[in-house]
């Protein structure tokens, strides 16, 4: 189902985990073959380029502005952003900081280091996350036999196969992925 907004999303699975930076999403969008990308219409080679956004996130190096692609569906006029595997849709955090904000208990050294990593991240960013895995991420992985400890992309593939959904994705919307980008 669409998002109200026509606007779906795209994930591109990446090989090569070393988090997200502008410079690498910018290497992986200008390299990308959009004749090999399907529609949430299930039409395939019909995506063109058609702008870009900014997005502020709250990476573990820093806060960060990704320049984000566009593209749009000359068939069916849907608009899809494409989007990393680590970048949750609505969600300023990336998936694998907000694995690390649950993995170590409140108050921890190691917690308390991921905080000052990046003076942008608060404690009510620490229990917003740890509030929303418990009200919908919690039961679902244990019901896939998945730990907070497992590696994020096993994480995210699993979540994704399973649920349609990036790893601590909890607003709905269409929600695609297509192929791996090899990143040498």
């Amino acid at each position: 189902m669409a998002t109200s907004n026509n606007i779906d999303m795209i994930t591109i699975k990446f090989n090569n985990f070393n988090g997200v930076t502008q410079e690498i999403y910018g290497k992986v969008v200008n390299d990308l073959p959009l004749y090999k990308l399907k529609c949430s219409c299930g039409l395939t080679g019909n995506l063109v380029r058609h702008g870009y956004y900014n997005r502020r996130l709250k990476a573990q190096q820093g806060t960060i502005v990704l320049h984000i692609l566009r593209v749009k569906c000359e068939v069916c006029g849907r608009t899809h952003a494409i989007l990393p595997e680590l970048l949750v849709p609505y969600v300023q955090l990336p998936a694998d900081l907000q694995q690390l904000m649950l993995r170590y208990p409140l108050g921890s050294p190691e917690l308390e280091e991921v905080m000052q990593s990046n003076c942008d991240i608060t404690e009510s960013n620490v229990l917003a996350v740890r509030s929303r895995y418990k009200r919908k991420w919690k039961e679902r992985l244990r019901t896939l036999g998945i730990e907070i400890r497992d590696s994020i992309a096993d994480l995210i593939q699993r979540s994704f196969s399973a649920f349609h959904r990036l790893f601590m994705q909890v607003h709905r919307g269409t929600n695609l992925a297509d192929f791996t980008i090899h990143i040498t």
